[in-house]
């Protein structure tokens, strides 16, 4: 028996790694100089796909794919914070203010670049990650999204507005554009700056109405917490995140958040102001509506979380549920969500389920605020008995067990902090 075997010594993609490719990783490999690359997601399952583009690309990767993952394969992962805890949540960003410092322990391990492979995650992932690099990508192209982990000014990110000489900011966010008296909101913003900052600032945030031109709730923040501004190195990218507390006297209009920098020793106003888009003060429950067939709620847990909306679908033996989600800030505790299927005469649960968002892979204290999180989850029906049950919704605290507050969306407060949804869940025996 004679047996030919053919040797071809070019890569040969046998899956669809040729999808995840790019035009990119030939400039790549024409670089000057030694570095390395970091692949998001960082996911065991997808290195395959990063190995392949590194038979293009030839620069060495931070994560690969081997049959047995020995204990120490993520040593030096785990050694950096901000690697460590995107291993930890796969396909979301980290919740970080301090971006450039974190992205510096990157580049003195030489890793030049980290590239966003959008095939690999979904929009809504995507649009995470352009907001927390705060700046733009070196390279983009349908599949990927490239950026320099040693972000320059003029490169790689551009002053909205000098408010001092090489300091202003470059992105915003706020949590609501339409918003009721006594609400909270949150303005989040990306600051940069091209220069080294010699003074130390505060950020002044104001609402000034557009009709009168009256300033309301006057407030002052470090401009980035843990960061004072006189050790800004020049092109440093950092987030500051602000809560402002409507009063409850403010008059229904239209508002201009304006930001300001002061001196933090004599509290004088410096530099120029940035004045953000109007947002709506209003009277009236804010309509905050998405799907047309989802069902309506705009509830508010513990003040900080909405529950926007949500659709149910009933199988026979689980419930499935798509939960929408705004925070109107960052929540600092990563807190559980319940649903209990209930019975309506005892109110006592006959089946229930408490977790975190997305499958556990996303806590609260990673959203974003006015971000929507679109949570699927299941409630299993198997150990009903047959009868007609109630659905109700909750958030809690798992150190304490302690409930968030309810405020339902026509603004009544409920007591023990379960939203009692309108379906009725019908169990019905099961068939022979």
């Amino acid at each position: 028996m004679l047996i030919l075997l053919e040797y071809l010594p070019i890569p040969v993609p046998l899956n669809d790694s040729e999808e995840f490719s790019s035009p990119y990783f030939e400039q790549l490999a024409s670089q000057p100089g030694d570095f390395a690359v970091l692949n998001v997601p960082i996911n065991q399952l997808r290195s395959k796909v990063f190995m392949y583009n590194q038979t293009i690309h030839k620069r060495p990767i931070v994560q690969g794919n081997i049959s047995r993952i020995p204990d120490e394969q993520y040593i030096f992962i785990d050694s950096i914070p901000l690697l460590s805890d995107m291993r930890r949540l796969v396909d979301t960003p980290p919740d970080i203010r301090d971006l450039s410092r974190n992205l510096s322990n990157l580049s003195q391990e030489n890793i030049r670049y980290i590239i966003i492979n959008k095939n690999l995650l979904q929009q809504d992932r995507i649009d995470l990650w352009r907001h927390f690099f705060i700046g733009n990508p070196r390279y983009e192209d349908e599949t990927i999204a490239v950026y320099a982990t040693d972000p320059k000014a003029g490169l790689d990110f551009e002053l909205m507005h000098e408010l001092v000489p090489g300091l202003g900011p470059i992105d915003f966010l706020i949590s609501s554009r339409c918003l009721n008296p006594g609400s909270l909101m949150e303005i989040d913003v990306g600051w940069g700056s091209t220069k080294a900052i010699d003074e130390n600032y505060k950020a002044r945030l104001s609402l000034e109405n557009v009709q009168n031109g009256r300033d309301f709730e006057l407030a002052e923040y470090p401009v980035s917490e843990g960061w004072p501004t006189d050790e800004w190195p020049a092109d440093t990218l950092t987030w500051g995140f602000y809560e402002m507390t409507l009063p409850e006297a403010i008059s229904p209009g239209e508002y201009r958040v304006v930001i300001q920098l002061v001196d933090q020793e004599n509290g004088q106003s410096q530099g120029n102001i940035l004045t953000l888009p109007p947002i709506i003060v209003q009277e009236d429950i804010c309509d905050l509506a998405l799907l047309p067939e989802a069902n309506d709620v705009n509830a508010t847990f513990g003040g900080e979380i909405r529950l926007l909306e949500y659709t149910l679908n009933q199988s026979e033996d689980e419930l499935d549920f798509v939960l929408y989600w705004r925070p109107d800030h960052h929540p600092v505790i990563d807190y559980k969500i319940f649903i209990h299927i209930f019975d309506p005469e005892t109110g006592i649960p006959v089946a229930q389920s408490d977790f975190m968002p997305r499958g556990w892979i996303y806590p609260t204290s990673f959203w974003w605020p006015g971000e929507v999180v679109e949570d699927e989850t299941r409630v299993s029906l198997e150990a009903v008995p047959p009868g007609n049950y109630g659905i109700a919704i909750g958030i809690y605290n798992p150190a304490s067990g302690e409930r968030l507050s309810l405020v339902d969306g026509t603004g009544k407060e409920i007591p023990d902090g379960r939203l009692i949804l309108e379906e009725i869940v019908e169990v019905t025996p099961a068939k022979d």
